[in-house]
């Protein structure tokens, strides 16, 4: 994650016990205001919800609750401030979407009626607006990208929407032609790991017919085919010839993360839709009030299950989820988990 340059100044910050001397630190963890005799406040860079700016005064907005500071008399140094509070908010949102170990490339401010800042990691583009809702894109989803001469913006396209960023001016032709490339790149990818798996899937890989991390239809054919392949593991082939048997497989998602192609299955359950992982032993499987939700979700943490399931309502996970619309869906939609006790006691308890 690209740091921001850590931020010391001494002002005045306004709590409800008055107007106080402090010193003040902004680093990569947050803020913290002390005086010359005790910590007046702490809170970690994802509890910062906004920053707003009257001449030269701030006002910072607490994410969980109604809290607020004022941060008043830091003079010239009042727009290096602001900077510093908008920058670590938005690595430490940007860092709860990403994957671990995912290099961020480049970071470029966007500016206009919504501003914010884009990051360019090795697997896609995230964007963390100064408010607002946040979203990720992975190249390997995307089903076009152009540069729109009208409005200068940066438009992506594809199976999970459309998005449409303004601001970056110039960079956004530039951006367009880059992000082009890395989506053949990652079609290329995940075309030789369908193949290497086995599966004849690669030339629609390659075109963008079939995309990795996105779900498409179950056919007989290819669920024979899938059958064939090198991809479910053992610990659930029993659960998978029972999902056949019943003809409950609508739809496959693959999704290639690292060098693994995920292989899950998605159908309807008695009460929603279930959302069975059938090449990975240790997941559960999982019953949404809409699948789509935590699908695309997925793809925007970062594949970690944490902001998902977490059930903690003051966790990095409860922030992200205020400003990440699939992430919010998902938690809220998830109905309940069903353990692989056996597939008999499973069975009853999905359909």
């Amino acid at each position: 994650m690209v740091s921001p340059a850590d931020f010391t100044a001494t002002g005045e910050i306004d709590l409800p016990e008055g107007c106080i001397r402090c010193e003040l630190t902004v680093s990569r963890d947050g803020v913290v205001a002390r005086d010359d005799t005790r910590k007046l406040l702490e809170w970690s860079a994802h509890e910062i919800s906004d920053v707003l700016r009257d001449d030269y005064d701030l006002l910072v907005t607490n994410t969980f609750d109604e809290r607020q500071f004022n941060l008043r008399r830091f003079a010239r140094r009042t727009d290096e401030l602001e900077v510093a509070l908008r920058r670590v908010r938005a690595n430490a949102l940007c860092a709860l979407m990403a994957p671990p170990g995912v290099s961020v490339r480049n970071v470029f401010e966007a500016t206009g009626d919504n501003p914010g800042l884009l990051y360019r990691h090795d697997d896609g583009l995230r964007w963390v607006p100064h408010g607002g809702d946040c979203w990720a894109r992975l190249y390997s989803e995307i089903g076009d990208v152009r540069f729109d001469a009208n409005e200068y913006a940066l438009v992506i396209t594809g199976p999970f929407g459309t998005t449409r960023l303004r601001g970056l001016r110039r960079l956004s032709r530039e951006l367009a032609s880059e992000t082009g490339r890395h989506i053949r790149q990652a079609r290329e990818q995940f075309a030789d790991a369908l193949e290497a798996a086995g599966l004849p899937w690669s030339e629609e890989a390659k075109l963008g017919v079939l995309h990795s991390h996105v779900p498409f239809e179950a056919t007989e054919a290819r669920l024979d085919q899938l059958a064939e392949a090198t991809l479910i593991c053992d610990a659930r082939r029993d659960y998978w010839e029972l999902l056949r048997a019943e003809e409950a497989i609508e739809r496959l998602a693959l999704s290639l993360v690292g060098d693994t192609v995920r292989v899950v299955a998605l159908g309807r359950a008695r009460d929603g839709e279930f959302y069975e992982p059938l090449s990975e032993p240790d997941h559960a499987c999982f019953v949404f009030e809409c699948v789509d939700d935590v699908v695309q979700a997925w793809t925007e943490v970062g594949f970690r299950r944490e902001p998902v399931f977490s059930p903690l309502e003051r966790d990095p996970a409860a922030a992200l989820a205020r400003v990440l619309t699939s992430l919010r869906s998902a938690r809220e939609g998830l109905l309940r988990r069903i353990i692989h006790d056996s597939p008999t006691h499973w069975r009853e308890r999905l359909f």
